[in-house]
Formats: C-alpha cells, sequence, structure tokens
C-alpha cells in the first residue's frame, strides 16, 4: 500500500516538473511568442496556485512595451503555459471559429456535472443545433413581453427598501449585493422557469441555499476551480470534490427543474394560443419541440449557472459607479422625467418600452458593463494546430480573452478607457439633432467591447440581461439618490467579480419620485 502510495506520489512530482518547468522552458512550441510583461510590485504577483485576474492581466498588459502587438504568452497557475489575446484580428479569429477553439476543459470539469449537456457546455453540431432553436426565446420581440414584469419586480425592489429607513436623516443603508441576487433570482425565476422564488420578500429560501451551495462561492468550489487547472482531466475526476451536499444541492435545484418543465407541458395542453405562460423562456424553447424533458433539465440549469450570478454581478456594479457619480443619476432620471409624467396616459408597457431606449440609459449601463464586465475572462481551447497572427499555435493550447482587459485597452478605446465616460456611447447626426445611442461607444475594433462576447458563442441571453439591467437601474435612480457607505467594497474576481463583503449604499429618496 504504502509503495503504491509513493509510487502515485513520484508520478504526480515528475508530471509537475515536467509541465512547470522542463517544456516551458526548452520543449514548448509557444517560447517565441512576446512575453506578457511580470508585475512590477511584488506584492501583486499572482499565487502559486491560482489564476491570474483580469485585473492582473491589464495591469501586465499596460506594463508590456509591445502591447500592440496584441498575443502574448505568460504562465498561469504553477507555471502552466497560457495564450492571452487583445487584438482586434486575434479576437475575431478565435471567437469566430469555434471549432478550431472550444470551450476549455476546465469548464466542462468545473460545471458539467451541473449543466450536464447544455448550451454552455456543448460544441460543434451540438451546439449550432441548440442555439438556433433556443435562439427565439431570448430574442428581443420575446423579451418585450417581459417589460411589465422586469418593471414589476424592479419596483418591488424599490418598495422594500424605502421601507429599510434606519437612519435620522432619512436615509437607509443597505447591503446591495444581496438585493441585487434577490431581484435577479426572481427575474429568472418569472421570466424562464414560469414561477416567482420569493427571494424578495423572503430572504433566504430552500431554492437559494441550495443555489449557493452549487454554484456559488465556497471553499470547497474554489478547490475545485484551482484543481481544474492544475490536474489533468482523468486525475481531476477520480478526486473527491462532489461532497454529499453538493450533490443533494445539485439534485434539489434539478428536481425543481423538472417540476417547472412539468408544469410548463400543462400549461401547453390546457392553455390557448397567447396564455399567460406563453412567453416563458422555458415554454418557447419547449414549444420548437427540439428538446427532450432530460435536455430541458439541462437547459434550465445552464440558464441558472449563466444568467443569474452575472446580472447580479453587474447590477452591484452598476450601482457602485452610480454611488460615484452623483451627476450621471440627476441627468437620468432628468431624461426619464418626461416619460414617467406621461405614465398614466401612455399606460406603464409603452412608458417602459420608452425608458429602455432613452439613449444615456443605455450609455451608463453599456459603460458599467465597459468597465466591470461581470466575467473578466474566458478561455478557448485549440481542437486543433492553428496560426495567430502568424505564431504557430499547438493543438490543447488554452487561450485568453479577457474582458475586463479589452474593454480598457487603450489602443481599442483611446487614452480614457479606464476613466467612466457613458458621453462615449452617444452620438449626434447633426447640428441640433436629438442625441443617439452609438453600439460602438466609439471604440476602434468590432470586437472592443467583448462583456457579451463576439461570433457563434456570444451570449445567447445578452439582450435578456441588457434590458433586466436597464429597467433596474431606471427604477432605483428614479426612486433614490444613492452613495457609497463607509466601507468600501473590494471586488473580486472569481468566476464572475462581486465584492468579497458586499456593496454597502445609503439610499435616500427622492421627492419627485
Amino acid at each position: 500500500m504504502i509503495n503504491a502510495s509513493l509510487s502515485v506520489l513520484s508520478g504526480v512530482i515528475l508530471y509537475l516538473l515536467w509541465k512547470v518547468w522542463l517544456y516551458p522552458k526548452y520543449f514548448s512550441h509557444l517560447k517565441d511568442l512576446p512575453q506578457l510583461q511580470e508585475e512590477a510590485d511584488v506584492s501583486k504577483k499572482t499565487a502559486l496556485l491560482r489564476e491570474p485576474t483580469g485585473e492582473q492581466l491589464d495591469r501586465r498588459l499596460q506594463q508590456t512595451s509591445d502591447r500592440a502587438v496584441g498575443i502574448f504568452r505568460f504562465r498561469g497557475i504553477l507555471g502552466g503555459e497560457r495564450v492571452i489575446i487583445t487584438s482586434d484580428e486575434a479576437l475575431g479569429e478565435v471567437l469566430r471559429k469555434p471549432d478550431v477553439y472550444q470551450v476549455s476543459r476546465q469548464r466542462r470539469l468545473l460545471l458539467g456535472h451541473l449543466a450536464g449537456e447544455g448550451l454552455l457546455m456543448v460544441d460543434g453540431e451540438a451546439h449550432k443545433y441548440q442555439r438556433k432553436h433556443m435562439a427565439p426565446a431570448f430574442s428581443l420581440p420575446n423579451i418585450r413581453h417581459h417589460y411589465p414584469l422586469f418593471w414589476q419586480k424592479a419596483c418591488e425592489l424599490t418598495t422594500l427598501l424605502s421601507k429599510r429607513r434606519q437612519n435620522k436623516d432619512n436615509t437607509s443603508t443597505v447591503e446591495f449585493y444581496a438585493w441585487a441576487g434577490s431581484v435577479t433570482m426572481d427575474i429568472i425565476g418569472v421570466a424562464a422557469f414560469g414561477t416567482d422564488f420569493g427571494l424578495l420578500q423572503d430572504g433566504q429560501t430552500e431554492f437559494s441555499t441550495k443555489y449557493m451551495k452549487a454554484f456559488g462561492w465556497n471553499p470547497i468550489n474554489d478547490l475545485r476551480l484551482k484543481l481544474a487547472y492544475l490536474l489533468p482531466g482523468w486525475l481531476f475526476k477520480l478526486l473527491p470534490l462532489k461532497t454529499k451536499s453538493l450533490r443533494e444541492a445539485s439534485t434539489f435545484i434539478r428536481a425543481r427543474c423538472a417540476m417547472c418543465i412539468g408544469q410548463a407541458r400543462q400549461a401547453m395542453q390546457n392553455e390557448k394560443e397567447g396564455g399567460p405562460h406563453a412567453n416563458t423562456i422555458c415554454r418557447v424553447i419547449m414549444d420548437s419541440n427540439a428538446f427532450s424533458d432530460k435536455d430541458m433539465e439541462d437547459q434550465l440549469m445552464t440558464m441558472l449557472a449563466a444568467g443569474h450570478d452575472t446580472v447580479q454581478s453587474a447590477l452591484t456594479l452598476t450601482m457602485a459607479l452610480l454611488c460615484e457619480h452623483q451627476g450621471t443619476q440627476i441627468r437620468l432620471r432628468d431624461e426619464m422625467a418626461p416619460n414617467m409624467s406621461m405614465a398614466e396616459e401612455l399606460g406603464w408597457e409603452e412608458t417602459i418600452g420608452r425608458i429602455v431606449r432613452i439613449p444615456y440609459l443605455q450609455a451608463v449601463c453599456h459603460e458599467a458593463l465597459r468597465l466591470f464586465p461581470p466575467v473578466a475572462a474566458v478561455r478557448r481551447q485549440t481542437t486543433r494546430s492553428s496560426t495567430l497572427l502568424g505564431y504557430k499555435i499547438p493543438k490543447g493550447t488554452l487561450i485568453l480573452a479577457s474582458p475586463w482587459a479589452v474593454n480598457r485597452d487603450t489602443t481599442h478605446w483611446g487614452p480614457d478607457a479606464s476613466q467612466f465616460r457613458p458621453e462615449r456611447w452617444l452620438e449626434t447626426t447633426g447640428a441640433g439633432e436629438p442625441l443617439k445611442f452609438n453600439a460602438r461607444g466609439g471604440s476602434s475594433g468590432k470586437h472592443s467591447f467583448l462583456t457579451f462576447l463576439h461570433g457563434p458563442r456570444n451570449c445567447v441571453g445578452q439582450v435578456f440581461a441588457t434590458t433586466e439591467l436597464l429597467i433596474t437601474v431606471a427604477a432605483l435612480v428614479w426612486k433614490f439618490q444613492m452613495r457609497m457607505g463607509e466601507k468600501k467594497p473590494i471586488w473580486a474576481q472569481e468566476i464572475v467579480v462581486k465584492p468579497r463583503e458586499g456593496l454597502e449604499v445609503i439610499l435616500k429618496p427622492v421627492a419627485a419620485s
């Protein structure tokens, strides 16, 4: 038994010696690529057992003299080789050729046991098939049906926040990240599943507790994240990392998904065309008759994995920026006022439709998504040898595209790339003409705004997420004047960007609302 254990240990040590030192130094096909600058400040260097964050990659890119090259080699966890791309040409090549640059094995190792064979996990023809039949559910015409729901939930949030007055100056201090999680979970529950999870009213529910065990950060999930980058897939799968609580949480959530699918099928049989559940994401996908109930479970699990934490992060980050820019809040209220004053005459559905089209509101939310993309880095892995910007990239290479770094790159966005300036998203067609929203934000390339990615694997829920953000931000700004509390947020870049100890916000009701 001891001899067997020593043999395994020796094998692991030899594997790491080859992976960390011998191969990268003497044999790697990537050793001729430009090297990403190491961090000048030793205290900020990436820890041995961590992948560099988007913020760290951005700092290192800023310190690299030949940044315009657009492709660099760097070392990740335990010295593992990585390639990061930043130029528009390289981003287009990688993001628009999913047959060559596929989802990394790490994503499958980390989420495959939860999301199964959902859209986030599959490649090739399976991805094309699923994307084709899911796209109508996330199209703008279908999302418009959810405008009243988004507004209703946003108003429910502001009403509950209004009741939390605890300071003498008629203000209330709230931990906003938790509230953002509640409202976004309730919205995805009703819009996608056809059921209200009730987190806004009840705070913590059995569903939210199980969700956090399965998808949220905890020591086991953090260990799994590190080991997924450190170990070969076959060894990772042998490790006893699926604890009893994780298995129970996954089973509970999947059972809830199955129940929602059953309810949707029953509704399809009982309702006439255009019934109250006709436009839920689940129902529209099921109408395609392209998926079995097991397939639908995978898709709903995927929506939870990809569609909740990201919007919670986006809403929290946008709130943090608004707290720091009082003038932005004032201008938003001023531009909302004409539509809000006509709400009774126009009806709320028409009013909400007009609000989401306010150019300055769109500009503010897109600038927040640019500066603070919820997912700071995405990874692809080459399925065969390829060439990028003239450099040979061997099969199996892990390639990073960092929305955090690209969205702040001065070669894409100009010298003020790191500043919050919503006006970059506005343009006018001529003197005296009203300002219009410019979806490129004045950037230089087609792939400069990388928050939702590009190409065949861009975010299928982009319209849903953006609309949810626009409407919730509008409701909050209309109701409250917001400023940061005394406790400043510390941003952590794990799977998504979020405040490590929450976001303390001080709210003061706006008299005009």
